[in-house]
C-alpha cells in the first residue's frame, strides 16, 4: 500500500490545498439552500394559491438545476471550471433578490428554476473539480468530504431558515441565501484556480461529448444506483416515510422531523468510514451492500409493527445511504473518458435529479392509480433500489 492510499482525511486535505476551498464553498451554497426550505410552501401559498401550486415552488427548482446538470458539464469542458464555481453562485445570488422581491407567482417561479440552473453550474462545477483534484486512490475520500459538506450545510440550514424567517419575515432566508451564495462566490474567485489539467477548448461536439459518457456500460449501471437513491430521497425518505409514520404510528410534526434529521445523521457520520472502504478496497461490494441495507431499511419500516422498528428502519437507511454516496461518484468519476471528467458528472448529476423530480410523482400516481398504501409504496421503492444495485454489481465489467 503506497503513502497516497495510507494518507489519512487529515493529509489529503493538507496535501490538496484548493479542496478546503471548495469545502467551504459548497456548505456556503448548500446552508442557503437550506435556510429557504422551511418557508418555500408558506410563501407560494403567500400568493393565493392552492397547495398544488404552491408546491410547484419547491419543483421549479429541481427541473433548473436537471436543465443545467448536462450543459454544465459540457461548459466544463470547453471553459473550464472556475468560470462555473463562482458564477453559479453568483447566479443564485441575483436569483434569490429575485424571488425575495416577486410580487407574482409566476414571477417566483421563474425566479425559483433561475436558481436551479445557478445550483446545477456550481453542484456539476464542484463534482468536477473534485475529480481533477482527486485520484483513483484518494477519489473516495475526496468524494466523502465533499458529501460531507454538502449534508452540513443542508442539516445547519433549515434550523437557521426557521429563526431567521420567526425574526424578520417570510423573505428573510432569501435574502440570507443571496448574502451566502454572493460570499461564496468571492471566495471561489478569489481563492480557487482552475483545475483542468489541459487547456480548456475542446474539438469535439457536444454529441461526441455525451455519447462517449453515456456508451459506457459501467457508467450506466451507476447511472442506475444514483437514480433509485435520488428517487428514494424524495420518494420515500421525504414522503412516504413521514406519512407512514404519521398514519401508523401518529407521530407529531417534530417527530417527522426527527425521522428526516436522522437519516442525515446516519448518512453523515458513516460517510468518512464509506470513503476510506472505497479507496482501499474498491466501489463494487460497497455500491452493492448500500442498495442492499436501503432497501431493507424500507422493507423493515413498510413492515414495522412498533415504533422501534420503524426507528430502526430509519436509521438504518440513513447509514446504507452515507455507505454508497462517496463510492457511486468515485466509481463514475473513473469511468470518465480521457478528459471528460465535466460530461460525466453532470450526466450522473442530471440522473440522480431526474430521479429527484420523478420519485414523488411516480410513487404518488401509483398509489391512488392502484389504491395501495404507503406501505406497498415503500416495497416498491425497496425493490427498484436492490433491482438496480443487483443489475450494478452483476453487471459492471472490471473496474475497482
Amino acid at each position: 500500500m503506497d503513502a497516497i492510499s495510507r494518507a489519512s482525511y487529515g493529509d489529503i486535505l493538507r496535501q490538496t490545498p484548493m479542496l478546503p476551498s471548495l469545502l467551504v464553498i459548497v456548505c456556503l451554497v448548500m446552508a442557503g439552500m437550506g435556510m429557504v426550505a422551511p418557508v418555500l410552501s408558506l410563501y407560494g401559498q403567500s400568493f393565493s394559491v392552492g397547495a398544488t401550486e404552491a408546491a410547484l415552488v419547491i419543483t421549479m427548482f429541481g427541473v433548473g438545476r436537471f436543465a443545467a446538470d448536462i450543459p454544465a458539464g459540457l461548459l466544463t469542458e470547453r471553459f473550464g471550471r472556475k468560470l462555473l464555481l463562482w458564477g453559479g453562485p453568483a447566479l443564485i445570488a441575483a436569483t434569490s433578490v429575485g424571488a425575495a422581491l416577486a410580487d407574482d407567482f409566476v414571477v417566483l417561479l421563474i425566479w425559483r428554476f433561475l436558481q436551479g440552473i445557478g445550483s446545477g453550474l456550481y453542484m456539476t462545477a464542484a463534482a468536477t473539480a473534485l475529480a481533477d483534484l482527486s485520484s483513483p486512490t484518494t477519489r473516495g475520500r475526496v468524494m466523502a468530504l465533499y458529501l460531507g459538506a454538502l449534508l452540513a450545510g443542508t442539516s445547519i440550514g433549515p434550523a437557521l431558515g426557521g429563526i431567521v424567517a420567526e425574526a424578520w419575515g417570510i423573505t428573510a432566508p432569501f435574502w440570507f441565501w443571496a448574502a451566502s451564495t454572493a460570499l461564496a462566490s468571492a471566495y471561489a474567485l478569489l481563492r480557487c484556480r482552475e483545475t483542468q489539467a489541459k487547456p480548456a477548448g475542446h474539438h469535439e461536439s457536444h454529441f461526441q461529448m455525451i455519447s462517449q459518457v453515456v456508451t459506457k456500460r459501467n457508467f450506466l449501471l451507476v447511472a442506475g444506483v444514483t437514480f433509485s437513491i435520488f428517487f428514494t430521497r424524495t420518494a420515500a425518505n421525504w414522503g412516504m416515510i413521514p406519512l407512514l409514520g404519521q398514519q401508523r404510528f401518529e407521530l407529531g410534526v417534530n417527530s417527522i422531523g426527527i425521522a428526516i434529521s436522522l437519516i442525515g445523521f446516519g448518512t453523515l457520520i458513516v460517510m468518512p468510514i464509506a470513503g476510506w472502504i472505497c479507496d482501499h478496497h474498491g466501489h463494487k461490494t460497497i455500491i452493492l451492500m448500500s442498495s442492499l441495507f436501503t432497501a431493507l431499511g424500507l422493507a423493515v419500516i413498510a413492515l414495522s409493527p412498533s415504533i422501534n422498528l420503524y426507528w430502526a428502519g430509519v436509521l438504518l437507511i440513513g447509514l446504507a445511504t452515507g455507505l454508497g454516496g462517496p463510492a457511486s461518484n468515485a466509481f463514475a468519476a473513473n469511468t470518465a473518458p480521457p478528459g471528460q471528467y465535466g460530461p460525466t458528472m453532470g450526466i450522473l448529476r442530471a440522473v440522480g435529479d431526474a430521479g429527484f423530480i420523478v420519485g414523488p410523482i411516480a410513487i404518488g400516481s401509483t398509489i391512488d392509480a392502484v389504491g395501495i398504501g404507503f406501505a406497498d409504496g415503500l416495497l416498491i421503492n425497496a425493490a427498484l433500489v436492490l433491482l438496480a444495485g443487483l443489475s450494478f454489481r452483476l453487471g459492471i465489467r472490471s473496474i475497482r
